[in-house]
């Protein structure tokens, strides 16, 4: 779980978890800030927790994997004409924040 609350706290959430650091977990939000980060390892969980918290985070959020993982969240984020998107192989990114909360707002 620490993958994940780490990304989440430095965007502000407040995580909170066992005494032993697994779930179950608490996740409070507040005031979410953009954060730009480098995934240490690939992974389609922790991309997805950022992608979602930056929905509700002031500024454009960043996600640097060094490798590409799966792509739920960017693919279910286009079907609802939010903006995340992806960069080159070489070096993917996911971009997501205020665009995507005024590209959904239009679309309703």
């Amino acid at each position: 779980m620490r993958r994940v609350a780490e990304p989440l706290a430095l965007m502000g959430a407040s995580v909170g978890r066992d005494d032993d650091g697994h779930a179950p977990v608490t996740v409070t939000g507040g005031s979410l800030h953009a954060i730009d980060y480098a995934l240490p390892v690939p992974s389609a969980q922790v991309k997805s927790a950022i992608l979602i918290a930056a929905l509700h985070a002031q500024g454009t959020t960043c996600a640097h994997e060094l490798a590409a993982s799966r792509d739920h969240t960017e693919r279910t984020a286009a079907r609802a004409r939010m903006h995340a998107r992806g960069r080159r192989r070489r070096d993917p990114r996911v971009r997501a924040g205020a665009a995507a909360r005024r590209t959904a707002a239009r679309a309703r």
